[in-house]
């Protein structure tokens, strides 16, 4: 065991009466793995959160924890040997519930985070929604000084930089929390392809998450933002 809680991940044969392989996987402070997908090779992919700095990495997109708990995704062949594992996270509170993965290898995982630069990439939602989060879970802004985002809507609902309908303030004497769901894409080697905010003016996170054939993902959670993307009003 690598610290006070590790992830672990454990294959069972196709009968169900003997284990293939079994590891722990954490490092000094706290991980969790709450998400598996397994792609048609039968190579197995995990998703979690860490509070570890020396999470254990191998071909990393990200190789440094962004601050708090980070996200993680990772891949096992079907030996259960380490092909990638890699943060996925910002400076605030990141974590992953879900993970699916399609025939040819890639994976897709959901969460929430509370980070206002979480790495995105190729983005629908470039920047985090207004959204608080409960009193008792609020977290200091990362950057002392006064952080103002301003952002707008296009017509899909989807978020763009181009009007000042809506705004972010953190400010170190007064800090607030938001929270959006987030959903991101990594290939097979571990490249991450997208990687996307999901939220609006209330507190929204990713739970579950599917895919199909065409690698079109399908996502759901909670919201309790009037002005969800994609939705009316």
């Amino acid at each position: 065991n690598g610290g006070s809680v590790d992830a672990f991940i454990t294959k069972f044969n196709a009968s169900g009466n003997g284990v293939v392989y079994s590891t722990y996987f954490g490092g000094q402070l706290d991980d969790g793995g709450f998400g598996v997908g397994v792609d048609s090779a039968g190579n197995a992919y995990v998703t979690g959160f860490t509070s570890s700095t020396n999470f254990p990495l191998k071909n990393a997109f990200q190789v440094r924890s962004g601050g708090f708990d980070d996200a993680f995704v990772l891949k096992l062949d079907t030996a259960g040997a380490l092909v990638y594992s890699t943060y996925l996270g910002g400076s605030g509170d990141d974590r992953a519930f879900d993970l699916a993965a399609d025939v040819d290898g890639n994976a897709y995982i959901i969460g929430r985070t509370e980070s206002i630069n979480f790495p995105v990439r190729e983005a629908v939602q470039p920047r985090i929604g207004t959204g608080t989060v409960t009193a008792g879970n609020q977290r200091m802004a990362p950057n002392p000084d006064s952080v103002v985002e301003q952002f707008g809507r296009d017509a899909a609902s989807l978020l763009n930089s181009q009007s000042d309908t809506g705004t972010v303030v953190y400010n170190q004497a007064q800090p607030i929390s938001v929270r959006d769901g987030f959903i991101a894409k990594y290939a097979p080697d571990g490249k991450n392809l997208y990687a996307t905010y999901l939220g609006g003016n209330g507190t929204d996170q990713g739970l579950g998450i599917a895919v199909d054939a065409a690698g079109n993902a399908y996502v759901t959670g909670s919201t309790e933002s009037s002005n969800f993307p994609g939705t009316a009003g």
